[in-house]
């Protein structure tokens, strides 16, 4: 049976950690081991950004007619980065519900039967009506790491929510979707929504081979809790330092830091995320150190101001900025050239793009795998103000 889960409450086997755990037998003990030696690791900024950004989306769709979601996004307090986000993953939903007229579930959270510590919250599932597709929706709006649709993080949460419609782990062929869609709405890292589509025939087949490998991951981590597997996974984990693998990959990198071979600045360079963990764990340990008593030359714990914005009197706002600015009391700017692209659809863009330039930015290492401005601008054809623009600054350099 599925057991409903307050939100406060969190799996050990958690669905959103499954890209760790899946193919490391030791992660979520050696994680366990490090919050006792160390503590909780604190949140971060960008992660407490994330999850306020998560329930503005949620509130948004659980308190709004989904005919109300663009307006209510644009009368919001927000960025416009922020708004755009919303836009982005609200309208992905909008899509799916439309098309399938479709259930959808928002933040689901429940436990599997397979063992009492699997469970996780996908943040938005759709399903038609027969159960015939169902669409699992993951919202990222960080900068970190990019997410594949087939990763196992949203491959756990489908096998939850099959689970969870037909109470049961057994699901017979004839029971199984047609389809299952599974989707990544990360704004920062691309401009449209990833899709992986997991079809009919492989469907059950999909099912029975993904429960096979929850099933053989959590009795290795029960049998083997000390057996440390390396690989990418590695890079964030907190349990690194505690299994040993983080301070043996200390150690190559004082080995490699003077960066005077090829070998030593691609060492460095695949360990990046590495050194940033480290990096953001001194930070947080820093910061409760200081907040206990303790020096660390310069540094120290400040309460940092959020953006300017109006008191909640409204009316006297208004009236105060009249009396003082009259009609300039109003700033009206265009929209973005991305919003205007964005309004007038795929497809349909030409007349609007033939008025956008794009400066040549500054020269920027960029990894292969990220999808940053500088690898979009190189793979997306220039419009021709855009070729203009490359061929003048190419000129005045040359």
């Amino acid at each position: 049976m599925m057991t409903m889960m307050n939100e406060d409450e969190h799996s050990l086997f958690a669905a959103s950690d499954s890209d760790g755990w899946i193919p490391c037998p030791a992660r979520v003990w050696m994680c366990k081991k490090a919050d006792e030696k160390y503590g909780p690791e604190p949140p971060s900024s960008a992660a407490i950004e994330g999850t306020r950004v998560h329930m503005v989306a949620s509130y948004l769709m659980k308190s709004h007619p989904m005919e109300e979601w663009g307006p209510a996004i644009l009368a919001l307090d927000e960025s416009d980065e922020v708004k755009n986000a919303l836009s982005m993953y609200l309208d992905t939903v909008a899509h799916y519900k439309r098309q399938l007229s479709g259930i959808m579930h928002v933040e689901l959270r429940c436990v599997s039967c397979i063992d009492a510590d699997f469970g996780g919250t996908p943040d938005v599932v759709v399903q038609s009506i027969d159960f015939n597709t169902v669409v699992i929706i993951d919202f990222k709006y960080g900068s970190g790491k990019e997410v594949s649709p087939a990763s196992y993080q949203l491959q756990s949460y489908a096998l939850l929510h099959l689970q969870d419609y037909f109470n049961s782990v057994e699901i017979s062929p004839n029971n199984c979707p047609e389809k299952i869609i599974l989707v990544v709405v990360q704004p920062r890292h691309h401009s449209h929504p990833k899709v992986k589509r997991i079809i009919k025939e492989p469907a059950n087949g999909w099912y029975e081979m993904y429960l096979r490998k929850v099933k053989n991951a959590i009795m290795d981590a029960r049998a083997r809790p000390d057996d440390c597997v390396p690989g990418p996974h590695c890079e964030w984990c907190r349990g690194a330092f505690i299994c040993g693998r983080g301070k043996k990959v200390a150690v190559e990198l004082m080995d490699h830091s003077e960066c005077e071979t090829l070998s030593d600045v691609e060492f460095i360079l695949q360990h990046e995320n590495f050194i940033k963990s480290i990096i953001y764990k001194a930070r947080g340990a820093a910061k409760e150190l200081i907040k206990g008593g303790a020096k660390i030359d310069g540094y120290e714990v400040r309460s940092v101001l959020g953006r300017r914005k109006w008191a909640p009197n409204t009316e006297l706002v208004e009236e105060t900025l009249e009396r003082l600015f009259g009609e300039d009391m109003w700033d009206k700017k265009l929209i973005s050239p991305t919003q205007a692209l964005k309004r007038i659809g795929a497809g349909k863009g030409c007349e609007v793009s033939q008025l956008i330039v794009r400066e040549m930015g500054e020269e920027k290492l960029v990894g292969i795998n990220d999808q940053k401005e500088v690898l979009a601008a190189a793979k997306t054809p220039l419009t021709p103000s855009e070729e203009k623009v490359v061929e003048e600054l190419a000129c005045q350099k040359n």
